[in-house]
């Protein structure tokens, strides 16, 4: 918030040159490192890492605009015009704002690309209603809880795989063969079966695949 409010604090406070310049410096390498790094600490996985990091950087720019709504209120409200240029106010708003969009946006992408729980209708609703207000409120509260109830889940499944990994509880009699239907076939990059043989797989099930294409005429 310092940061964000660096230019209307500046015109207040009575400060040297210096200083101000060296303080602005301090709080945007501060701002710099949130936004690469903004929660420290081991993720299970890479993808899980930027998600809870996205889900860090949206819940913050939520906790930052309310704060701003919040503090404009009260200038508008309670502090005498005399007190503070308008114009400064003004210039602050802008460049609190464009530094909070650049913060959620970097947050939305990394959840975009890491999670798989978000919900497409939830997605499009991010991208056209981010900039409006009260229904951003909304729409960065259900992403940060559909993130975080993700990233918690995904954590504990790993961890507990790991944990039971030489029980091999998925393992059976017979190996299991995978047999997709129709109009499909067995893709590397977009498995038809989604995390299932991954779980059986690294439960100690063994998984062979048919591996055909259901609308040749050879099949």
């Amino acid at each position: 918030m310092l940061f964000l409010n660096c230019a209307a604090l500046s015109y207040m406070l009575q400060l040297g040159t210096a200083v101000k310049i060296a303080a602005i410096a301090i709080l945007s390498a501060a701002y710099l490192f949130y936004c690469v790094r903004p929660r420290a600490g081991k993720a299970p996985s890479k993808k899980l890492k930027r998600l809870v990091r996205g889900y860090e950087l949206v819940l913050m720019s939520s906790i930052c605009t309310i704060s701003e709504y919040l503090l404009y209120i009260y200038f508008i409200l309670f502090v005498p015009k005399a007190a503070f240029s308008t114009l400064n106010i003004f210039v602050n708003g802008i460049i609190c704002a464009a530094f909070v969009v650049v913060m959620l946006i970097i947050g939305l992408v990394r959840v975009f690309a890491s999670s798989g729980q978000l919900g497409a209708t939830l997605r499009v609703c991010l991208v056209c209603l981010w900039w409006l207000p009260i229904a951003n409120i909304v729409l960065f509260y259900k992403c940060c809880r559909a993130a975080r109830m993700e990233y918690e889940f995904e954590a504990f499944r790993i961890e507990r795989n790991a944990e039971r990994k030489g029980e091999a509880v998925c393992a059976t009699r017979y190996p299991i063969l995978m047999v997709h239907g129709i109009f499909f076939r067995d893709w590397k990059l977009f498995g038809y079966w989604g995390r299932i043989t991954n779980e059986l797989a690294e439960n100690g099930a063994a998984l062979y695949f048919g591996n055909q294409q259901s609308s040749s005429s050879g099949t």
